[in-house]
């Protein structure tokens, strides 16, 4: 469902973000036919890195988009209205878009992977035992060391970073 005349006016933040995020994976797919080496031993083509961008955004779209519809609110708010139901914190984000990448991983052969992922995080209180952290998903592509950092929890699911 593509726009008419280029503009982005009728689509959700979430599916703008959807389409930023395909854009920013296949960004990082090999350019040419020769197929490139992944530093987490796979071997990754061209029209198989397209797919598999497509299908590791699908299913983090789709998982984000079906945990967002009962929450009234992101971020901080959000994590206090998980009390009540409709909200979620950052650590249930992270496992919402940690599980899509497992279901990515499970739906591709491991020697032909070109992405790959890590959790993320950072500690902003860490007083005797009581710590406070933000955690997010990082995902990285065939061709780049950079990663892309996935965090629906500010938005409440609204969008993806």
């Amino acid at each position: 469902d593509e726009p008419d005349n280029g503009h982005d006016s009728d689509l959700s933040n979430l599916e703008r973000d959807k389409a930023r995020l395909l854009s920013m994976l296949l960004k990082t797919c090999p350019s040419g036919d020769e197929p490139i080496a992944t530093s987490w031993a796979s071997c990754c083509d061209r029209d198989s890195c397209q797919d598999q961008a497509r299908m590791l955004v699908d299913l983090i779209y789709d998982a984000v988009l079906k945990n967002s519809e009962e929450v009234w609110a992101g971020g901080w708010i959000g994590n206090a209205l998980w009390w009540f139901g409709k909200g979620l914190g950052c650590a249930d984000w992270q496992a919402i878009v940690y599980g899509a990448c497992m279901k990515y991983y499970a739906g591709v052969d491991h020697k032909k992977r070109c992405f790959d992922f890590q959790l993320g995080h950072k500690e902003y209180i860490d007083l005797f035992i009581i710590g406070l952290q933000h955690n997010w998903v990082v995902l990285f592509g065939a061709r780049s060391g950079d990663g892309i950092d996935v965090d629906p929890w500010g938005s409440g699911g609204n969008g993806l970073f």
